[in-house]
This record gives C-alpha cells, sequence and structure tokens, in this order.
C-alpha cells in the first residue's frame, strides 16, 4: 500500500422507482494515505498520520416535516415530507468476530431565525438509519425485554415545523461517549432471563459520516421526489474514542497466508 497510489473515488446512487421515481448520487468519502500503515495486517488509524481524520461534527441544511420548499407568488414549490438521516461511525469493526461500535449522536437544531434548540440525541450501534422527527419514538429492533426496553434516542420534536415555526432549518450532529445509551441495545442473554447489554464496554465517542435524504412532494398535490446531501464536514477528530482508546481505527481481519496444499514425499 503505497502513497502515491491515493486516487481512490467512487459514488453511490440512490434509485426510488415506487411510488416516485427519482434518483440521488453522491460522492464516497476518502482518506488519504499520509505514511505507510505502521502494520499492514492493521488496523488502519484515522490519526492524521497514518490515514486522514475523520471530521469533528457534521451539518446539515433541512427542511421540516410539512415546511415549504421555495416560493411562487406565495405558493411552495414543494412541499417537505419525511428526512431520513444515515450516519456511520468512522469506528468501525469488521473483524468475523467483531465487537458492536456504540456512540451517541448529539444534535443542535437551529431554526431560520438561529434560535438554538437543544436535547436530541440518538444513540448508534454501528450504524443509523431513521427519520429526523421520529427520533426518540423508536426501540431496538432486536430488544426482546418487553416494556423494559429503552428508547433509542430523543428529542425528535426538536426537527419539527411545530418546534421550529419555520419551513428552514440546520442541525449539527456530533459525538458523545455517555451513559444515556448504557442497556438501550440490551436483550435476554442465553439463559433467556438475564439482560445482557450488548454495548458494555463498547461505548466509544466516535465522529460520524452520514447522508441525508428528503423526500418533497411538488405543489399543489404533484408527483414525489427525493433530495439529498452529505451535508459539511467541520473540524477534525483527534480526541480518545474511549477511556484508553486511541483516534478512529478501522479494524479488519488480515488475510490468512495461503498454505501449500502439494503432497511432499
Amino acid at each position: 500500500m503505497l502513497r502515491r497510489f491515493n486516487f481512490l473515488y467512487g459514488s453511490a446512487v440512490l434509485v426510488q422507482q415506487l411510488p416516485f421515481q427519482a434518483a440521488f448520487e453522491y460522492q464516497a468519502w476518502a482518506f488519504n494515505l499520509n505514511s505507510n500503515p505502521l502494520n499492514a495486517a492493521g488496523p488502519l488509524n484515522l490519526d492524521g498520520d497514518e490515514y486522514d481524520y475523520c471530521p469533528g461534527y457534521l451539518t446539515y441544511n433541512f427542511n421540516p416535516w410539512d415546511g415549504w420548499i421555495g416560493w411562487d407568488y406565495f405558493s411552495p414549490i414543494a412541499i417537505a415530507w419525511d428526512s431520513y438521516l444515515s450516519l456511520s461511525p468512522c469506528q468501525q469493526d469488521l473483524r468475523q468476530d467483531r465487537a458492536p461500535v456504540c456512540t451517541k449522536a448529539k444534535f443542535d437544531v437551529w431554526d431560520e431565525n438561529e434560535g438554538k434548540h437543544t436535547g436530541a440525541y440518538q444513540c448508534v450501534k454501528c450504524y443509523f438509519e431513521g427519520i429526523l422527527e421520529a427520533i426518540g419514538t423508536l426501540t431496538w429492533s432486536k430488544c426482546d425485554l418487553g416494556v423494559k426496553c429503552k428508547k433509542t434516542g430523543v428529542g425528535g420534536s426538536k426537527f419539527s415545523y411545530g418546534v421550529l415555526h419555520t419551513d428552514f432549518g440546520r442541525f449539527r450532529v456530533s459525538p458523545e461517549n455517555s451513559t444515556a445509551c448504557n442497556n438501550v441495545f440490551a436483550r435476554f442473554g442465553q439463559d433467556g432471563k438475564t439482560p445482557v447489554d450488548v454495548c458494555s464496554g463498547n461505548q466509544y465517542k466516535s465522529p460520524f459520516l452520514g447522508v441525508l435524504l428528503t423526500e418533497m412532494q411538488v405543489a399543489p398535490y404533484g408527483d414525489y421526489t427525493f433530495a439529498g446531501t452529505t451535508g459539511t464536514q467541520a473540524g477534525i477528530f483527534s480526541g480518545v474514542t474511549k477511556t484508553g482508546g486511541l483516534p478512529p481505527q478501522i479494524l479488519w481481519d488480515a488475510a490468512e497466508v495461503v498454505q501449500d496444499g502439494s503432497v511432499k514425499r
């Protein structure tokens, strides 16, 4: 792996066929190799020395549900519906015997008049996909603790028109290592009785990469479509991911040496 090959690029295309036809393309995130890895078998260190830093936080402009998108003689050109956010922590464990990567995504939300709304967060295990306004309403799909299942987030109403009272908003998402996510992803152990927190000991303060997708309806009551963005990356994350840990890493299983299968006599 040599630095002269630092020209990797790529893109992804999201296609929606029914009930409406639309497509959105975004570029892949690239991390420049600044020096040959200390250990070619891994991990890959996103520490600014070996590979580029991850961003310190992400910012997005968004339209709250039922907000107007553009005007034409005081009539909306389009009406915003759901905004879908996908987040992936920079700390990743891709090994076969991997441990979950759990972190807390903290949201600071501003309305169009720069009024700030705080208190929203989402616990993330390996990745997150969900609707902004639905944050705080869902439990982990694999939780089997019954009424003891905890919500995975808080404060989705902060992204709503009912709270912002403006058609446009902005939010910042940054990582935190917090006890608020303890037992959020718990389930019964092998004995079927004892709750086990699958994120116990694996709480990271990991920065994020993410994509925001907004579904909208062309006014008045016309076709549906969507638009997306990767948002704006700001700052650099060089802090510790968890107590005694390191900056974000990509952990992976090194390829095993293929043994000679020939028979020797």
